[in-house]
């Protein structure tokens, strides 16, 4: 008599306890981050035959495991803070190293090491392809490090200004004339009377003669029209001089303008006004400035300069119509200020004409003092009678900055978008293309994986590519420990690639997958397996009695026992 029910019990009891253990692992690790879920698989042990060669004849001998295979079903995610952190919503693993080795995992909870390493929570460097300076990803797969990456200056290259011009704008005319203290009236000169008779200056007809000094001044008219007053000079006693301004002193005249010019010690303190007609309809008033002339026994010689009209990187402000800062960026990431002034020169029928011009100031010029910086100074922009823009420059512009920068630093400035409307003269857009150096603030990683670095100087570069592995049979990886697999010989080798390419998974940055366990599966699976833990215990007590009772037979009929 044969009982092989006895170990048929333990072998079920032996499955059942395994079923427990793997039911246990996958309810403790049910909140663990990319953990899978595993199951049992039982196979029946090979049967035998009561009669030799009968089929109908055989019986079980018991169960043994066949194998505990890992689901790798997708699992939840979970929305977390922190940029490093990342999910796979599809199929691929993130590869990971260390010393001992390469290996692959579910969980893409990184974070950055001092050195500026990105590893996972057990310090594993997660692998990826990094970018060169120019923006290339290698082709060789290498630890993920952002120890070096900086965002490096650009200097500018090109600005934009798009703006109104106030088509009602006046035209910036000459405002003053100016005696310099190289200017003298020679104080050996006779005296003259003021007067009609015979050798007296006649400020009705001051062409007749007997001025003691004379000097045209070339002033700009509201046109931009050039025009040439002649200025008299009369003495008249012992530093003691008379001035008239003629816009036409031909013939019969009225002066313009006219004052006297007393000098004390040499000096003079006189300054005038002079109301010309350049323009019909259109008064233009002129200051006159004898304050910084002298007189002294030496010959008359002036040059007056005139002022408001000739636009320079002194006058800029007060010759100008309009104008507008724009920031740009040296050679060396210094960011610098470069004010383009407009001046409206001139009114014709076909439209009106207006000049540009580029300063630097004394701060930011390499030569100390504010300096015109176009290649041609007042470079022209012209409208036609409805406003809108028929000829612009767009110059290449050499600047020189100062602080050490490079020379000549060419930036195209470009001033195709005005308009000239009867409106005032504002700056509508602006925009240049250089940028300082910056430090790496933050990350942000997209569904292919790249991470990017954000810096300060507001430009974004990527960093680097996770690097995403998939096997030909994942379940057959070899756990190992830390939600870890590694290569095994029936899993096949790794096929190395990225995110959202050849069949494996986007990456989702800002989450966690979750373990994929179902709780309600496991709990029923775990009474599924007691009940058979505790109904194969009942076979091996039914066996025991039936044993007991045999050895008893056996004994009291003297018969040999063999179980």
């Amino acid at each position: 008599m044969a009982l092989t029910s006895l170990y048929t019990g333990i072998s079920g009891m032996d499955a059942s306890g395994t079923a427990l253990s793997v039911i246990g692992d996958n309810i403790a690790n049910m909140n663990t981050f990319g953990f899978k879920a595993s199951r049992v698989s039982f196979g029946d042990v090979l049967s035998s035959s009561l009669t030799s060669g009968t089929s109908n004849s055989q019986v079980g001998r018991g169960v043994l495991l066949s194998g505990v295979t890992p689901s790798f079903s997708q699992g939840s995610f979970e929305t977390t803070g922190n940029a490093l952190d990342m999910a796979i919503d599809g199929d691929g693993f993130f590869i990971v190293k260390d010393n001992a080795g390469t290996f692959y995992t579910r969980v893409g909870g990184f974070r950055l090491q001092k050195d500026g390493t990105m590893v996972n929570t057990d310090g594993l460097a997660a692998q990826g392809f990094m970018y060169t300076a120019a923006g290339i990803p290698t082709g060789v797969v290498s630890d993920i490090s952002v120890s070096a990456t900086t965002s490096s200056t650009r200097p500018t290259a090109n600005f934009t200004v798009s703006a109104n011009l106030d088509s009602s704008a006046v035209i910036v005319d000459s405002e003053s004339v100016n005696f310099g203290a190289s200017d003298n009236l020679d104080s050996g000169e006779a005296n003259v009377v003021i007067g009609t008779g015979a050798g007296e200056f006649d400020p009705a007809d001051p062409d007749a003669g007997n001025a003691s000094y004379s000097d045209t001044v070339t002033l700009y008219d509201q046109t931009g029209a050039t025009q040439a007053p002649t200025v008299y000079f009369v003495k008249t006693a012992a530093d003691t001089w008379s001035w008239y301004a003629y816009e036409d002193p031909t013939g019969a005249a009225t002066a313009d303008g006219s004052g006297v010019i007393t000098f004390a010690a040499g000096a003079t303190t006189s300054t005038g006004v002079a109301t010309f007609n350049f323009v019909a309809g259109s008064p233009q008033s002129i200051s006159f400035d004898f304050s910084n002339i002298s007189t002294a026994a030496a010959a008359n010689a002036t040059t007056p300069t005139e002022s408001g009209y000739t636009l320079t990187a002194a006058n800029a402000a007060a010759a100008s119509n309009f104008s507008t800062a724009v920031t740009v960026f040296d050679s060396l990431g210094n960011s610098r200020v470069v004010t383009v002034y407009f001046k409206k020169t001139r009114e014709i029928a076909s439209g009106n004409q207006w000049n540009w011009y580029a300063i630097l100031d004394a701060s930011n010029s390499s030569s100390g003092v504010a300096t015109i910086q176009s290649s041609v100074s007042g470079e022209l922009m012209q409208f036609d009678n409805t406003g809108s823009l028929t000829t612009a420059t767009s110059s290449d512009v050499n600047f020189n900055f100062g602080g050490g920068a490079a020379s000549d630093q060419a930036i195209k400035l470009s001033f195709t978008n005005f308009t000239q409307y009867a409106s005032a003269s504002e700056t509508i857009f602006q925009s240049q293309d250089g940028f300082p150096a910056g430090s790496l603030t933050t990350m942000s990683i997209s569904q292919e994986g790249v991470i990017s670095g954000i810096f300060t100087n507001g430009q974004i570069k990527p960093i680097a590519k996770l690097a995403m592995a998939k096997f030909t049979a994942p379940t057959a990886l070899t756990k190992y420990g830390r939600n870890l697999f590694s290569e095994s010989f029936d899993s096949g080798q790794a096929i190395i690639g990225t995110a959202n390419q050849a069949g494996l998974g986007r990456i989702m940055s800002n989450s966690l997958e979750l373990s994929n366990v179902d709780l309600a599966k496991e709990f029923v699976n775990m009474i599924s397996a007691q009940r058979g833990f505790q109904a194969n215990s009942r076979v091996i007590t039914a066996t025991d009695q039936l044993l007991q009772e045999l050895v008893s037979t056996c004994l009291h009929l003297g018969i040999p026992t063999r179980v």
